[in-house]
């Protein structure tokens, strides 16, 4: 399976606090994502605020999802802590028409890395869909180690990792470890110039909700070897980003999604609502920055 290029992780659309998924606004979302050129989408992922979902919620936000992404490839998020609920949602994924499941490192008690390769592994003999790893340390309190991907990658149903880890040296030995074939993500987008060159396959950018051809042109520049546009296009991108030093960061994006056009709505408890001073702030930066 080929994973690469601009993969947005998109924000889920509610209609408010309590949770009711915004339909609509779903499809109006991946519409404009796939219309903007990106190379794959990533629902019910960390960004997507997929532990606030029921799943009945997650299958039919990856349903509605892949209904509207035409070729675009449909990576879903299947994150849980046990086996069977992982498999559970892989074949609710499978079912509601995804290409691939994206099962991020168990959290809450603590692992090893024979019991991570063992998950993994257990979950990837009996799935449905290809598996992508996803390393997120920073919400699941645990590292995956590279000689665990390692293995992981020799495994016919595993087919990437995607890494939110902000370590470039991990990702370089991710890159330099693994088969040609498995594929490298990045979860976010600063450090695009130096871990395009290292070898990765993509870029999984959460301002690609609200800025995709921006963050498509990221990608496209890097294959065009344009440093001039690429450096262009991601200093718009980090000039927004630096908002999010004191905004919180996946209601600030739902916030942007909605002032780019697209009515989100809110985030999800437990995560925090934004003040009208931080409203106005990521209004005043993404104006300039795209103005």
């Amino acid at each position: 399976m080929d994973i690469n290029g601009v993969i947005p992780p998109m924000v889920t659309p509610v209609e408010d606090r309590s949770g009711t998924i915004a339909i609509d606004e779903l499809r109006q979302l991946t519409n404009r994502l796939v219309k903007n050129g990106v190379h794959g989408l990533f629902p019910c992922g960390t960004t997507g605020e997929f532990s606030s979902l029921s799943r009945s919620d997650r299958s039919t936000i990856i349903q509605t999802v892949s209904n509207s992404a035409d070729s675009v490839p449909v990576l879903a998020g299947c994150g849980g802590t046990s086996r069977s609920e992982v498999l559970s949602l892989i074949d609710d994924a499978e079912k509601a028409g995804a290409d691939a499941a994206v099962i991020v490192l168990p959290y809450y008690l603590p692992g090893s890395p024979e019991g991570f390769e063992e998950f993994y592994s257990n979950i990837a003999d009996d799935s449905s869909l290809p598996i992508i790893l996803y390393h997120i340390p920073s919400r699941t309190g645990q590292e995956l180690p590279v000689a665990t991907v390692q293995a992981l990658a020799e495994h016919p149903a595993i087919h990437g990792i995607k890494d939110s880890s902000g370590d470039v040296g991990y990702l370089y030995e991710l890159v330099r470890s693994t088969p040609e074939s498995f594929s490298v993500l990045q979860g976010g987008v600063i450090d695009s110039p130096t871990v395009f060159r290292l070898g990765i396959d993509g870029i999984v950018p959460g301002e690609a909700n609200y800025m995709p051809s921006t963050l498509v042109n990221v990608y496209s520049s890097f294959v065009d070897n344009n440093d001039e546009a690429m450096m262009d296009a991601l200093r718009s991108t980090i000039e927004i980003g630096r908002s999010f030093r004191e905004i919180p960061l996946i209601p600030g994006i739902k916030y942007l999604t909605t002032y780019s056009g697209i009515d989100v709505g809110p985030s999800l408890p437990p995560l925090p609502t934004l003040n009208e001073e931080m409203k106005r702030e990521l209004r005043v930066r993404f104006d300039e920055s795209m103005g």
